[in-house]
């Protein structure tokens, strides 16, 4: 999994956030980041 810093936040305060990454079969440079406390849309469970 890959961490990234949220955006939102504008205070100095740091937090991160863990995201699961989807990547597309018929065109790999698309790339789904979802929170991994959130679930997963359909779109991407029909992939599989």
């Amino acid at each position: 999994m890959t961490v990234i810093d949220s955006p939102r936040l504008a205070t100095a305060e740091i937090q991160t956030c863990t995201y699961n990454l989807f990547r597309n079969r018929q065109r790999p440079q698309l790339v789904c980041a979802v929170p991994e406390d959130r679930p997963v849309p359909g779109f991407v469970l029909a992939e599989r």
